[in-house]
């Protein structure tokens, strides 16, 4: 028996014989079991089968009924969540549409994002793209045209009802039943996507190299979502349909409910250990050059005081009570990139570190590289980011992105929820 002996490898749990979920026992050839059914070497097409129709909720129950089982999960990932074959029905080339995205920040939302999830095809044919106002923005419209094979309808600028977004329709050539809508947005998409989500079921994000489901236990394993908006006529509309497509569209948790280990908190981040996380294969996608850190470190906090019977809601006149995200731009002159942050205790934990690696990086200049006004900026710091307005940071500038993960984890043991 000790020549079967399992051992853990990338495609799951094995037997030294190598074949995936097989039996011990002699006889299992001649008389097939459960777990045979499942044997991926002797039964293919039966054990893909089954892994279709299975749901993501009936997966993970499976990995924890047996040790053969516990590696079914990653062992499908490949095929159950392969993100060019999902998106190949919107372009022949989904590694160069990746690397699109990944060069320019792209992200993907919406429906398509909630149907990657859940392993689901849906009669919408519609694809959902958020990208920064700007070049960016220009050369993907230029891609989309030239060379992913779709033509241009009609371009839609929306009202200060929201942050401000143009959004321009791109119909496939082959098939004009199929489009993709480019939503330029003047704030970072991740920060966009969060905020104007109607609810928890759609707060999805696609980048070009991961996968990030930010409601994953309402979502896609209770099937229930909960508002993140007033049910205005929008909202109205996303529920219904979310409704009618099986998922359980209500308020807010009440106080009762078990919250143990749910996502529903005052503060998250996406890619926090309450994001279901799917990495892509990369092998043929040009790399961005924003680190993942970033859009894993887009924060936001939910507004829970929906849960109780308070004063404030009695004079508030909504008919149906829903969760608030708030998300705002943390930038410095010592961060290359821009971040999204959730409320003022955490840009009050991160200012003084900002404040003073500013301070520390205007001293290693030479005088004559310094600001000219300087000397009142650090006799009266104040907001000396600010301050500095449109400074051009020389060469030697030090900036402090890699710390930031490490001050985000220092935050969170500091202000424990």
């Amino acid at each position: 028996m000790a020549g079967n002996k399992r051992r853990r490898t990338s495609g799951g749990f094995h037997t030294t014989r190598g074949d995936l979920l097989s039996t011990v026992s002699p006889s299992s050839a001649s008389q097939p079991t459960f777990l045979s059914t499942f044997d991926r070497a002797s039964r293919y097409p039966i054990f893909h089968n089954l892994c279709d129709c299975l749901t993501i909720a009936e997966i993970v129950a499976l990995t924890q009924t047996c040790k053969k089982f516990s590696g079914l999960y990653q062992y499908l990932l490949s095929s159950q969540w392969d993100v060019d074959q999902a998106l190949r029905r919107y372009v022949e080339d989904p590694q160069g549409f990746r690397s699109q995205m990944a060069r320019y920040d792209a992200l993907i939302s919406g429906n398509f994002a909630v149907q990657y999830f859940e392993r689901n095809i849906w009669s919408c044919k519609r694809l959902v793209v958020y990208i920064l106002q700007g070049r960016g923005s220009q050369l993907f419209s230029k891609y989309l045209s030239t060379i992913a094979g779709y033509s241009e309808e009609k371009l839609k600028e929306y009202g200060p009802d929201r942050p401000a977004m143009e959004t321009r329709t791109f119909k496939k050539d082959a098939d004009r039943k199929f489009e993709i809508r480019l939503h330029s947005t003047t704030c970072l998409p991740a920060q966009y996507i969060l905020e104007i989500s109607s609810s928890t079921a759609v707060v999805n994000i696609l980048s070009w190299n991961k996968a990030y489901s930010v409601f994953p236990l309402p979502t896609f394993i209770q099937h229930k979502s909960y508002l993140l908006h007033d049910l205005d006529k929008s909202a109205r509309q996303s529920a219904r349909k979310y409704s009618q497509r099986g998922w359980d569209v209500q308020g807010v948790m009440w106080p009762e409910e078990k919250r143990r280990n749910h996502p529903i908190r005052e503060r998250r981040r996406v890619g926090d250990r309450y994001t279901w996380t799917i990495p892509f294969d990369t092998r043929k996608v040009e790399w961005s050059k924003t680190p993942d850190y970033v859009l894993e470190h887009a924060c936001f906090e939910m507004d829970l005081s929906m849960n109780y019977d308070n004063e404030e809601f009695q004079y508030r006149n909504q008919s149906v009570r829903y969760y608030v995200i708030e998300a705002n731009v943390l930038e410095s002159k010592v961060l290359k990139h821009t971040y999204v942050y959730g409320g003022v205790d955490m840009i009050d934990f991160f200012f003084p570190r900002l404040h003073s690696f500013i301070i520390s990086e205007i001293y290693k200049l030479d005088p004559a590289q310094r600001p000219t006004n300087y000397k009142q900026m650090l006799e009266y710091p104040g907001n000396i980011d600010g301050a500095l307005g449109d400074f051009d940071q020389p060469a030697s500038w030090t900036y402090r992105d890699d710390e930031f993960p490490k001050w985000y984890k220092a935050f969170e043991q500091y202000q424990p929820e």
